[in-house]
């Protein structure tokens, strides 16, 4: 005679369950964040900037390039081989500002492209601005 037991189905379910859960690998995610922070710019003729990229996240950046955009003035492109998770790097560059400007305020677009260990390409933008003579909409 053969007795239905419920209760013993659900535990060889359970333990099945368990036993496909611990054979499927697990995958962890890293990630990158790029912060690129370039305070206003104060000029007359000549002017003294400092850049700052970091990577707060928890994966290397490689091939970090940032390059400005800017209908004012010329900036150079920057350039680091790799940002390492939690550095950053500053760099200092003076702008000379010869392109008959009006006095005012310029907008400024910073565009950082990066790739990460497989050679994916990516990119942050942010913004700053360009006050030349008095901080008044050009």
């Amino acid at each position: 005679m053969y007795f239905y037991n419920a209760q013993n189905d659900k535990m060889k379910l359970l333990a099945s369950l368990v036993a496909a859960l611990l054979v499927i690998p697990y995958s962890l995610a890293s990630y990158i964040t790029i912060n690129a922070q370039l305070p206003e710019i104060s000029a007359n003729d000549n002017a003294a900037a400092k850049f700052t990229v970091s990577n707060t996240g928890d994966e290397t950046a490689f091939s970090v390039q940032t390059s400005f955009k800017s209908a004012a003035v010329t900036f150079p492109t920057l350039f680091s081989d790799k940002l390492e998770p939690n550095k950053q790097v500053d760099t200092f560059f003076n702008l000379n500002l010869t392109n008959n400007l009006l006095p005012g305020r310029y907008p400024i677009l910073i565009i950082t492209e990066y790739a990460d260990a497989n050679n994916y390409q990516f990119s942050a933008v942010s913004t700053s601005f360009l006050a030349y003579r008095e901080r008044t909409s050009s």
